[in-house]
């Protein structure tokens, strides 16, 4: 006689444990799943942060050297204002220094009975105006000015006029030729516009 065995029940228990075991090998899947899922989160997240800090500190930086380029600008700026002030001052002392040298000149070349009145520069060219006693004197002047300082000197007028106050003051006599003449500064005298100078003696 064959003894009779149920197996059901056990068939059951394997089922359920297999289905347990699977459950919980599913939730261990799930959370590690989760795990790395966070992970790579948190890393992302902290790169993303890394990368945010450099961003801001490179934005510093380029702000920084904007306002450094803008200072040097300003500076750069009051500097080319200093250099044409500059300039501008050499040229007015090199203009008024070539207007006295050239009245010096005048001065020690004049012959007597020559009235110097006014002396004036344009762009290298001096205009002188003057008295004399007469027209030969006038000549003599012109060719005494003419060498180291004045070149091209011209007599442009020749006019009988009577004595000024203040000539008459200082000369005898009634009648004086006044004169006018044009002459050339050198090229390496100081051009440019200046003043008209009183040179009367």
């Amino acid at each position: 006689m064959i003894a009779k065995i149920n197996l059901l029940p056990w068939r059951e228990e394997r089922k359920e444990f297999q289905n347990k075991e699977f459950k919980k090998m599913m939730a261990m899947a799930v959370i590690l799943t989760l795990a790395i899922v966070g992970a790579a989160c948190l890393y992302l997240k902290s790169q993303l942060d890394y990368h945010h800090r450099i961003n801001e500190k490179i934005t510093a930086k380029i702000t920084k050297l904007d306002e450094d380029i803008a200072k040097v600008a300003v500076l750069q700026q009051q500097k080319n204002d200093l250099s044409d002030k500059m300039a501008l001052i050499n040229s007015l002392t090199a203009k008024r220094f070539s207007l006295l040298v050239v009245l010096d000149h005048l001065t020690k070349n004049r012959p007597t009975g020559i009235f110097l009145g006014q002396l004036s520069q344009d762009d290298g060219v001096i205009n002188i105006t003057g008295y004399a006693q007469n027209n030969e004197q006038v000549a003599m002047f012109a060719k005494a000015i003419e060498g180291d300082v004045l070149s091209d000197v011209m007599i442009t007028a020749l006019v009988d006029t009577p004595l000024p106050a203040d000539v008459r003051a200082k000369h005898a006599g009634g009648q004086l030729v006044q004169f006018v003449m044009t002459a050339k500064v050198f090229k390496d005298m100081p051009k440019g516009k200046t003043d008209s100078v009183d040179a009367t003696p």
